[in-house]
């Protein structure tokens, strides 16, 4: 751009903002509202090619009554974790993304549950271990172009819309079980933790109720010094390994 045109388009600017801004805002606050229209602006720019289409699709997810097409996809992390997906049903923030999630967006004729689901699969999962990439301990990632070509049998809309509600049905209460025996179990940790530590700094005297425990028997004794030994051995095994 030369500098006749600079010139011109700032000229123009400016005289919008005398026009508008004048009696509003002092002169030197100008900038705290031209510049972020500026910047609106240009995302407007760089987004009307599709800005049709995506209106369209708007449209077409409301006739549809689709509020909901999100489902969040870990590209990275260790090989049990890498590739795990999950279902963003609602959201009370604004949500920022780092660089090793990705947003899944599928098919406005796909059903969303449906597809989580089938990324929750064993044949997902087996894809998942032959297109990540990473050394053995380290941190895996998943590549784009490798997730682009996964293969799904995916059913009519309908078709699928009821295997998604079913399988939900089948196991929302396994799935409340184990979030609970999960809770329970990071309860009880928590609780050792603290019980080890009031013992170790002397705020809980354990002496008398230790002498009302039972006595061990000599048959516990050797079935817990051989499950200690079976461990002692399988450590061994795998620092040698």
């Amino acid at each position: 751009m030369d500098q006749a045109s600079h010139n011109k388009i700032v000229s123009f600017i400016w005289g919008i903002a005398d026009d508008v801004l004048r009696d509003l805002y002092a002169r030197g606050k100008y900038r705290d509202v031209i510049l972020p229209m500026c910047v609106l602006r240009r995302l407007d720019a760089v987004l009307e090619p599709t800005k049709k289409q995506v209106l369209e699709t708007k449209k077409m997810l409301d006739d549809a009554g689709i509020t909901e097409q999100d489902a969040a996809l870990c590209s990275a992390g260790s090989p049990t974790l890498v590739g795990s997906v999950g279902r963003v049903k609602s959201l009370r923030y604004r949500l920022i993304l780092s660089d090793k999630t990705f947003r899944a967006v599928f098919r406005p004729w796909v059903d969303q549950d449906f597809m989580v689901f089938a990324m929750n699969s064993p044949y997902y999962r087996h894809q998942v271990e032959q297109a990540i990439s990473g050394a053995e301990g380290m941190a895996n990632n998943l590549p784009l172009s490798s997730l682009r070509a996964f293969a799904f049998a995916v059913p009519p809309a309908d078709e699928a819309a009821a295997i998604a509600k079913q399988l939900d049905s089948e196991t929302s209460g396994i799935t409340k079980t184990i979030s609970r025996l999960e809770r329970e179990v990071d309860l009880l940790l928590e609780y050792r933790t603290r019980l080890i530590s009031d013992v170790v700094t002397g705020q809980l005297d354990v002496r008398e109720p230790a002498r009302s425990l039972p006595d061990v028997q000599a048959s516990d004794e050797a079935s817990i010094d051989a499950d200690l030994a079976a461990v002692d051995e399988t450590d061994d095994e795998g620092e040698a390994t």
